[in-house]
C-alpha cells in the first residue's frame, strides 16, 4: 500500500504524520478523523443552573434575567 503524509490542525496546533492507505481519498479521511479526535480532546463543555451570581461571574448579568 502507498504511504501518504497527512496534516491536520486544530486551532494553533498543527500535526503531520505518515499513514499507509489504499488511496489519497482514504488518507484524507484518516486526516479528517485525526483532526476530529484532536478537536474532541481539546474541547470542554458544561451546563449549569442559572443564578444571578454565576451569570455575573461570566459577564451575563442581563441575559438570563429576561426570562
Amino acid at each position: 500500500m502507498p504511504k501518504f503524509i497527512i496534516r491536520f490542525g486544530v486551532g494553533s496546533l498543527d500535526s503531520a504524520e505518515v499513514v499507509v492507505a489504499d488511496s489519497l481519498e482514504m488518507a484524507q479521511e484518516i486526516a479528517l478523523d485525526a483532526a476530529r479526535e484532536e478537536a474532541d480532546n481539546m474541547m470542554e463543555w458544561d451546563a449549569e443552573d442559572y443564578t444571578k451570581e454565576r451569570a455575573s461571574e461570566y459577564g451575563l448579568d442581563d441575559e438570563g434575567d429576561q426570562q
